[in-house]
C-alpha cells in the first residue's frame, strides 16, 4: 500500500511522473538469509514487496489460528462461568493451564483438556470454531503440562469478568 502512495505521488494530472528506489543493501541482509534469495539490482523493489507480502499472508494466517482458539476458549470459559464448574482448586488449575497454553493448542487438545474440569464435557458446548492443529512445541494433550519448557513463561492471571449489563440478558 505504502508504495503505491509513493508511486502516485510522483505523477500528477495523468502523467506518470519518474522515480528511483535508492536501497541500502545492508537493510535487507537478514530478509535475503530468511528467504535465502539474493536482491538483485533490476528485480530488488519487487522481490523486497513480494517478501513484505508473504510476511503479511503468514501474519493474516496466524491471525485466523489465534482467531479459533480464541473463540472455543471463551465458549468454554462462558460455560465455566454460568455453570460455576471451578469451585475445586483441581479445576481451577486445569482452567489456568488452558488460559496459559490454549494458543499452541488445536481446538481437540483445548476440549480434551477441558474435560477435565468437573462437570464440563466442552462436546456439548455449541462452537463456531474450526478444528486447527496445534504449534509445533506442543506435548501431550493429556498432561496438565502442556507446553514444553522452552517456551512457558511467566505465569500468568486468569480474571473472569461478567457482563451483567441487560444487553447480555437475553
Amino acid at each position: 500500500r505504502d508504495w503505491a502512495q509513493y508511486l502516485g505521488r510522483t505523477g500528477r494530472q495523468d502523467n506518470h511522473g519518474q522515480w528511483s528506489a535508492i536501497l541500502n543493501r545492508g537493510d535487507y541482509a537478514e530478509d535475503e538469509d530468511k528467504h535465502g534469495q539474493r536482491l538483485e539490482p533490476s528485480t530488488a523493489v519487487e522481490t523486497i514487496l513480494r517478501w513484505g507480502n508473504k510476511s503479511s499472508e503468514e501474519k493474516i494466517a496466524s491471525l485466523r489460528l489465534e482467531y479459533h482458539r480464541g473463540t472455543r476458549m471463551n465458549e468454554i470459559c462462558e460455560y465455566v462461568w454460568q455453570h460455576d464448574l471451578i469451585q475445586q482448586a483441581k479445576d481451577r488449575e486445569v482452567l489456568v493451564q488452558l488460559c496459559n497454553n490454549y494458543s499452541q493448542m488445536s481446538i481437540s487438545q483445548i476440549n480434551q483438556c477441558a474435560a477435565k474440569i468437573t462437570g464440563l464435557n466442552p462436546q456439548q458446548i455449541r462452537t463456531v470454531a474450526d478444528e486447527v492443529g496445534s504449534a509445533p512445541r506442543m506435548v501431550r494433550a493429556n498432561s496438565l503440562t502442556l507446553v514444553t519448557k522452552s517456551w512457558a513463561g511467566q505465569p500468568r492471571s486468569v480474571v473472569l469478568v461478567v457482563d451483567r449489563s441487560s444487553s447480555m440478558m437475553s
